[in-house]
């Protein structure tokens, strides 16, 4: 694509190169990854070099460029040529580019997103029944080994580039005008539809949800009064109280479990409390996320003197999921100063003995953050439950080699010496 100067912006018209730019896209892609490695990894090739530090600046100006053109010809595509496969193989080249890089051209990008936002949400929305792209995709991409055309392509190709831009101040403002929270739980209720009817073996994991979660979180956090107010967080809450259940007896799905458990825990902690009985959907996912989360640790081999580890369930997921397993027993501890009730759930599933007794076994957690998060937790349900507290106490009091005799601010709750 060529940008026209100011005194020419008449619109560009690309017809018959389209397969030949097709072509470009994929070699754009190609440069863009070796120069985002900046020579660590070497190419498929042994017979080419991989590109110095100075080659790779280089590349990634001339990709600039190229991308730059590229946004100046998606931002003259209208609604009527949105099933047009050229213009998905443009979208989905940008794409691959913002994956990686958001930071140049911000403003571009930011002046694009109502239509990247809009494109996706066409493709979502209409499904399986664009049967000019279904056929494309299938000839172009039967080599990626990609399955049918579900429509939800095309906003899986943005996620990685939403999840940036979410977390920045501008473009999420932008992004919140375009009601994407909502395009992503549309996202989210769409693939748990078709996921939940497979089999253990047939339900592989999918990044595209564990990114999606991450932009969500990204909007849950910086944007408290939209998640009070817009009415897809309600939405989303009633597909986690139902989809967490499921999760948490699929080990092969604990990552997007994690992402699922810290999400809802993080909406629930914006809510204000209660006037009447606790919502049904409500108790269920906090019920399923304790269940969930009692599950990543156990105790090590011998009384008072092993370390607590990761439990074999976990183990293989552990580098993935342990920042949103300590996150999310970080708010647990303000939703349990916020909703008094979850004190309660926490007693009756086991997650209080189960803990203090693990503590008070091992002499030693896995790391210091384990030990910080976990004792937050303890001191939270500690001011919200006397009976919780005289427990603890006696475990402290019999038990006073384990790693819960060193959590010193829970010492001073339970007014232990």
């Amino acid at each position: 694509h060529q940008k026209p100067s100011s005194s020419s912006p008449k619109p560009i018209i690309i017809t018959n190169r389209s397969v030949l730019l097709t072509g470009c896209y994929r070699i754009m892609e190609a440069a863009m990854e070796q120069a985002c490695t900046g020579g660590a990894a070497p190419l498929r090739s042994s017979s080419s070099p991989a590109l110095s530090l100075q080659q790779s600046r280089q590349v990634l100006g001339v990709l600039e460029e190229a991308f730059s053109a590229v946004m100046f010809y998606l931002q003259q595509v209208d609604p009527g040529r949105y099933d047009d496969p050229f213009v998905f193989a443009t979208f989905r080249s940008l794409c691959s580019w913002l994956a990686e890089e958001t930071s140049c051209l911000k403003e571009e990008v930011t002046r694009l997103l109502p239509f990247l936002i809009s494109y996706s949400r066409r493709h979502l929305q209409a499904g399986s029944l664009e049967q000019g792209l279904s056929d494309w995709m299938a000839m172009v991409f039967v080599s990626e080994g990609g399955g049918a055309w579900t429509g939800g392509e095309a906003l899986r190709y943005l996620l990685p580039a939403l999840c940036h831009l979410s977390a920045e101040e501008g473009p999420r403002q932008v992004l919140l005008t375009l009601d994407a929270p909502a395009l992503l739980v549309d996202f989210l209720l769409q693939t748990w539809t078709s996921l939940k009817g497979r089999s253990d073996r047939a339900s592989s994991r999918d990044p595209s949800r564990e990114t999606a979660c991450s932009a969500l979180l990204n909007f849950t956090v910086t944007e408290p009064e939209t998640v009070r107010k817009d009415p897809c967080y309600r939405a989303l809450e009633v597909h986690l109280s139902e989809a967490l259940p499921v999760l948490v007896n699929k080990p092969h799905l604990l990552v997007l479990g994690a992402n699922y458990v810290t999400l809802g825990l993080m909406i629930g902690r914006l809510k204000s409390p209660p006037s009447g009985s606790v919502e049904a959907d409500q108790k269920r996912f906090f019920t399923a996320a304790l269940r969930f989360l009692r599950g990543a640790l156990e105790s090590g081999s011998g009384s008072g003197s092993g370390v607590v580890q990761v439990s074999v369930s976990w183990k293989d997921s552990w580098d993935e999921a342990a920042e949103l397993w300590r996150l999310s027993l970080q708010v647990l501890g303000g939703c349990v100063r916020t909703w008094p009730w979850v004190v309660g759930l926490i007693r009756e599933e086991g997650w209080l003995q189960h803990t203090v007794s693990m503590l008070a076994r091992c002499s030693a957690l896995p790391d210091q953050n384990t030990q910080v998060v976990l004792e937050e937790v303890l001191c939270a349900v500690v001011e919200r439950c006397s009976v919780c507290q005289q427990e603890i106490s006696d475990v402290m009091r019999r038990d006073q080699g384990g790693a819960l005799s060193r959590m010193r601010s829970l010492k001073e709750l339970v007014r232990l010496k």
